[in-house]
């Protein structure tokens, strides 16, 4: 997941294992973490050493007074006391702590052979696998969080090596809930498919209007990582699938909003670019990435790779990392997906 962070870019903070493929800088040598480091070790490099807090929120009128805006309440970094969001007295504060405990509670079952909270991760590899902390962070001032765990062996999807990737996301503008993710990264490019296994069936989020439970994520996410299973045959389908090039163009167009019966000179520049870095997306992963011209598979590749990757989407890592893992490019892809196997199956 962090591949996709430039650790040049504003607005972040992230710890990561060695091996995780990220453009490392000299300065964030510190945050380079082991198999030994310790979950506090972990929460303090990943910047998620702190608690959220809330206040009464006032207002200051023209006169100079000062007056406190009823039913609601300001949340703020309990170092620093950034503001997050402003959210009602009933809204429940998630920790980062508890997301911790949550995280160390994931990797004890699934690396317990007598007792899985989880069932059905076994199955989607050849041999039995244990997992480990790979990567977490925060984005922006702390408003955002997550803990990625990732399996040591990797699932193959269509021919192709990926890591299996479990993600929890916490969300504390007082917009947003807690999350887990269940997906995958393809080892070659590095695209993300957490957010898109077909549908939101694939996220499970406990919202702020309730106390955090670790039972009710854990129970949660072992509901939704049988979409990873189903993932791996909707791929074998779309590896299998061929598109032509018209219908690539049609599929292309629709993702970025262009009308079929539109001239190119109809279309803004915003529109067409985005169509073009589609393009040039789906390039890369025939020609570069070695995956077979005109399958679905490849069109699928280059929506992902567009997303994660593109400059063209969003310049900032950081805002295009979000967005690709919890936000509207996490969305874009679950509804390109639905629309592709459509696509392929009429």
């Amino acid at each position: 997941m962090s591949a996709n962070i430039n650790v040049t870019a504003k607005g972040y903070s992230f710890a990561a294992l060695e091996d995780v493929a990220v453009w490392w800088s000299p300065d964030k040598k510190h945050n380079l973490m082991t198999a030994e480091s310790t979950p506090a070790e972990w929460m303090e490099r990943s910047g998620q050493g702190y608690d959220v807090k809330s206040a009464p929120l006032y207002m200051r009128t023209p006169d100079g007074e000062w007056h406190e805006v009823p039913n609601r309440r300001a949340l703020y970094h309990g170092v620093t006391n950034a503001h997050f969001g402003i959210v009602s007295p009933e809204y429940k504060i998630h920790q980062n702590s508890q997301y911790n405990e949550t995280a160390e509670r994931l990797l004890e079952s699934l690396n317990s052979v007598m007792d899985r909270e989880v069932p059905g991760v076994e199955g989607l590899f050849e041999q039995p696998t244990q997992f480990e902390r790979a990567t977490q962070g925060v984005l922006g001032q702390g408003e955002r969080v997550w803990i990625g765990l990732r399996a040591k062996s990797h699932v193959t999807i269509a021919n192709q090596a990926h890591a299996m990737n479990i993600s929890l996301v916490g969300d504390h503008t007082g917009k947003g809930a807690s999350r887990t993710l269940a997906g995958t990264t393809c080892i070659v490019c590095e695209n993300t498919f957490n957010g898109a296994l077909g549908s939101a069936a694939g996220i499970f989020a406990l919202n702020h209007r309730k106390e955090y439970s670790q039972d009710e994520m854990i129970a949660g996410f072992a509901a939704i990582i049988q979409n990873v299973a189903e993932y791996k045959q909707v791929a074998e389908s779309l590896l299998q699938a061929e598109m032509k090039e018209a219908q690539i163009v049609a599929y292309f167009k629709s993702i970025a909003k262009i009308k079929p019966e539109e001239k190119a000179e109809d279309v803004s520049t915003r529109r067409m670019n985005q169509y073009r870095a589609l393009w040039d997306a789906y390039n890369i992963s025939v020609q570069r990435e070695g995956r077979p011209a005109n399958s679905a598979w490849s069109v699928w590749n280059a929506v992902t790779r567009y997303v994660d990757h593109s400059e063209k989407r969003d310049s900032n890592p950081a805002r295009r990392f979000d967005s690709a893992n919890f936000g509207p490019g996490a969305a874009m892809k679950i509804d390109a997906l639905a629309n592709l196997r459509q696509m392929v199956a009429a």
